[in-house]
């Protein structure tokens, strides 16, 4: 069986094919203490197997996909040759720097690891996860900040029994493609987002609503206000002809009232005017003066 691994003046490289569609076998030499069986999946492999069954998806002959024990002084490096989407990943990088680590040897920094991928992924596996094999949880999370795997850290999540993720299951009688699966973290970013994607919806209706109601309100309000001035002053018009035109009744009745003669008050006095028309003479009519 060919090795997907070759050793040469202190280093062992990884060896990586094209990518292929179904697996048929994947190796390890390697068995990891008893002290990192927190690093098992649910299917009880070690890291050292699991990165076996990832890296085969983008092998040409699944066979050759196992993971060999380093030697004293060695770790696993990625030539430019070898660089995938399958490798170029912290998913697969954690696997193997958690493999390295259980053998007691040191591996190289992620910045290292990838500085051969015209592509990475963090935090994701972007690949279809092949049957046979799970990923832990704690080989998920986010290694950039450190630039490598922390074993505290990821003994700490894998503690919390998180769920592996799993190849995604296709009915026999219809042909789908595979999807990759998706990380226990990733769900709950998305949970969170999603969430938070309500929330600002919610609340951005909300304030819609709410403006539209103010600016409803205030053009009613000011309508309203208008027709009452108006009518306020229409009533005051009315009023004002109304006291105008009683005023100039008052003037005429006051000034057309007739006085009573008053020896004391000349305004009473008979116009000559009315003493002469008084005593026109009228043929047959008495006159005032005693007829003999």
């Amino acid at each position: 069986m060919a090795s997907l691994f070759r050793f040469a003046t202190g280093i062992a490289t990884v060896l990586i094919g094209a990518a292929i569609t179904s697996v048929t076998a994947q190796l390890t030499n390697i068995t990891c203490p008893i002290n990192y069986n927190w690093m098992t999946n649910s299917r009880l492999q070690n890291p050292c197997l699991v990165a076996a069954y990832l890296q085969s998806v983008c092998d040409s002959d699944p066979a050759t996909s196992d993971i060999q024990l380093l030697p004293p002084d060695h770790h696993y490096i990625l030539r430019k040759t070898a660089a995938s989407n399958c490798t170029c990943n912290t998913v697969f990088y954690c696997v193997m720097s958690a493999c390295t680590a259980c053998q007691a040897r040191d591996s190289l920094p992620w910045s290292g690891w990838s500085e051969n991928c015209t592509y990475t992924f963090v935090s994701q596996y972007p690949k279809p996860i092949p049957e046979g094999t799970a990923i832990p949880a704690w080989a998920y999370y986010n290694i950039t900040p450190l630039d490598r795997l922390n074993l505290t850290i990821a003994e700490n999540i894998a503690h919390e029994n998180l769920t592996d993720s799993t190849a995604i299951p296709v009915p026999s009688s219809t042909s789908f493609p595979s999807l990759p699966s998706t990380s226990p973290f990733e769900d709950r970013t998305n949970d969170t987002k999603t969430k938070n994607l309500g929330a600002i919806i919610s609340g951005v209706i909300g304030g819609i609503t709410l403006i539209a109601i103010i600016s409803v309100t205030t053009v009613i309000w000011r309508r309203l206000r208008r027709l009452t001035v108006s009518k306020q002053c229409n009533m005051t018009t009315q009023v004002g002809t109304e006291l105008s035109t009683e005023s100039d009744i008052h003037d005429t009745l006051k000034d057309s009232e007739v006085k009573l003669y008053n020896p004391e008050d000349p305004s009473t006095f008979p116009r000559p005017d009315q003493i002469a028309s008084s005593h026109i003479y009228q043929p047959n009519r008495y006159n005032g003066l005693a007829e003999l």
